[in-house]
């Protein structure tokens, strides 16, 4: 029997050993099996902490202002380049609060600014940068509220409740780059502005109750039925009558909530107590009213929902102040995103072009990036015009002209045109050249002035929202992390490091725009 038993343990042992490597190595380790004779010693890696530091925000005094010292103090970090009007570019990580407040102002870098949350709106984004602090001499060039200004909003009736996110179709402002967004509390006044939109008339966008039903998802608003020629039926299921109609804007709808018909022929299909089923998504509703019998076939389509009289008016862009930072783009509590903010400059194809581009750490782009100014912040023009004494405002009357002599010389993409006279351009300048015949339409368009413009010559770039963009952003920002990006200091990069931050200067020449 003492046989027995040793030969079963020593089963057991080699059954575990063999089948089981993973608990074999534990045994291993503990000394038992395998004829070990010792208890192996483990001995962890040392741990060398990071640079960093603390700010504690628990201050008797309250806020404090702690501030890094860039590169151990080394001039050039977060700086423009030597030529000021040069392109640059500053790259930055960051990890929004995940405790962002609903109220308030938080400011991850100089002229960077994060609106927190509002009712109904979501944080973003402006930079604010003015030049020595003087009124109207904004770096960022689009024109627009900011995002924290609310517009207006007409409550309506029997809308649905809660936030509805939505774009300004183009049959209501036609924007050349990007569309306004917002968002409608539904069945309230509370309406707030999130991205003023790029490239957009002066004309403030407003929304009637028939617009946001076409163009805000969700909402509840009253829709005609039998979208896309599809015509609303009936059929007995279980010994209910099941109606399936068709809206053209998602409808908010799921099953167990209730909603009406209206307006049908025969009248049977009316009622304000339709119960949604099973398969009611997106622009279709399936729905009962608990009758055991169907209508006839319809002949006369009606009305799905109930929100009526409601309207949504954007806040208006100021005449005398136009410009107010806003970037349209977006962001979320605890995110971590990365990004750049980029100005293409003298040594460009379209100086004085302005965007801000962001990811997550996924490489995703956020809601609104990349956000690309059309509107150049460099350049000089010649007009005719006059000011009130102790007046701010300047009366254009007049845009100057100047005679182009000789025949324009075209070297892709760029076409040069000699002048008369100097008219006093620099890269950035925006010109319009008109009156050629027989050289193609193409000569005639407007164009930014660039290198190689001078007092006898204009070097013109022909200006479209495709060009701009490509010159914008020929590249997705790409999560660099800090470790690169502090060790890349240097004569064409430059790099900060604050807490839960990362911000590095790039000088860029113009090789950038052929990538």
């Amino acid at each position: 029997m003492k046989r027995f038993f040793t030969s079963l343990i020593a089963f057991s042992l080699v059954e575990t050993i063999g089948r089981h490597p993973a608990i074999a190595g534990i045994l291993m380790l503990l000394g038992v099996g395998g004829g070990a004779t010792a208890i192996a010693i483990l001995t962890p890696p040392t741990i060398t902490p990071f640079i960093s530091a603390n700010f504690n925000p628990n201050q008797s005094f309250g806020t404090t202002n702690n501030g890094l010292k860039p590169n151990g103090g080394t001039a050039g970090a977060t700086q423009f380049p030597t030529t000021a009007t040069n392109s640059t570019a500053f790259y930055f990580e960051m990890t929004v609060n995940p405790n962002l407040a609903y109220s308030g102002l938080e400011v991850p870098l100089t002229g960077l600014n994060l609106s927190a949350y509002t009712v109904p709106g979501q944080p973003n984004l402006t930079y604010q940068r003015t030049v020595a602090g003087i009124q109207g001499s904004q770096w960022w060039l689009n024109p627009g509220p900011t995002g924290s200004v609310g517009g207006s909003a007409g409550a309506g009736s029997n809308y649905a409740t809660g936030f509805y996110p939505f774009t300004v179709p183009t049959s209501i402002v036609n924007c050349a780059v990007r569309q306004p967004t917002g968002v409608w509390f539904g069945s309230s006044a509370s309406f707030q502005q999130i991205d003023p939109g790029f490239g957009c008339p002066v004309a403030t966008p407003a929304l009637n109750a028939a617009a946001i039903a076409a163009n805000v998802p969700g909402s509840g608003a009253q829709q005609a039925t039998g979208a896309g020629s599809v015509a609303t039926t009936c059929a007995v299921v279980n010994s209910q009558a099941v109606v399936t109609a068709h809206v053209a804007v998602a409808h908010g709808l799921t099953p167990g909530l209730t909603y009406a018909m209206a307006g049908f022929t025969p009248t049977g299909y009316n009622s304000t107590s339709y119960t949604a089923l099973p398969g009611t998504a997106g622009t279709t509703l399936v729905g009962t009213t608990g009758a055991g019998s169907c209508p006839a076939a319809v002949s006369v389509e009606g009305t799905a929902l109930s929100g009526t009289g409601a309207s949504i008016t954007f806040p208006a862009v100021s005449t005398t102040g136009p410009f107010s930072g806003s970037t349209g783009v977006t962001v979320k509590s605890g995110q971590h995103i990365c990004g750049w903010l980029v100005e293409y400059g003298a040594d460009s194809a379209f100086p004085g072009a302005q965007s801000l581009e962001m990811v997550d750490d996924k490489g995703t782009a956020v809601p609104g990036s990349p956000a690309l100014v059309t509107t150049p912040n460099q350049g000089t023009s010649n007009v005719t015009g006059w000011t009130a004494a102790s007046s701010a405002v300047l009366t254009v009357t007049a845009l100057n002209s100047y005679t182009i002599t000789g025949t324009p010389v075209y070297s892709s993409p760029n076409v040069t045109f000699q002048v008369s006279s100097n008219p006093g351009f620099v890269p950035g300048s925006e010109f319009t050249v008109s009156g050629f015949t027989n050289t193609g339409s193409s000569i005639n368009q407007s164009y930014i002035a660039v290198a190689g413009t001078n007092s006898s010559q204009v070097v013109g770039n022909p200006i479209s929202a495709a060009a701009i963009s490509a010159c914008c952003s020929w590249s997705s920002v790409i999560p660099i992390a800090a470790k690169i990006a502090s060790s890349s200091v240097g004569g064409s990069r430059r790099t900060r490091r604050d807490p839960y931050f990362v911000f590095q200067s790039s000088l860029m020449g113009p090789h950038d725009l052929n990538r």
